[in-house]
C-alpha cells in the first residue's frame, strides 16, 4: 500500500516526538516496520537521550577523579 502525501506529513509531523512507534502504527493503520522504513527514507530521526558524560577531556578527569574518591572502597 502507497503512502498519501497526507500520511507522509502526519508521519513527518509526529515521528520525531515522543509518541511511541506503537502508538503511530495504530493510528496510522501502519505496521511498526513500514513506519520506521518510511521514516528512514524520509531522513527522520527521534533524537537521543543525551548523556551525563561530560564531553570535554579536562571536565571527564575531574569527574572520573570525584567518582574515584567516592568510591574508592569499593574499586580497591
Amino acid at each position: 500500500m502507497d503512502w498519501t502525501k497526507k500520511e507522509e506529513a502526519e508521519l513527518i509531523k509526529k515521528y520525531p516526538s515522543y509518541v511511541s512507534v506503537v502508538q503511530l502504527s495504530i493510528d496510522m493503520n501502519r505496521s511498526v516496520r513500514s513506519i520506521k522504513q518510511k521514516a528512514a527514507r524520509l531522513g527522520l530521526s527521534r533524537g537521543r537521550a543525551p548523556s551525563n558524560k561530560p564531553k570535554d577531556k579536562a571536565h571527564r578527569k575531574i569527574a572520573e577523579k570525584i567518582y574515584r574518591e567516592k568510591n574508592r572502597k569499593r574499586i580497591y
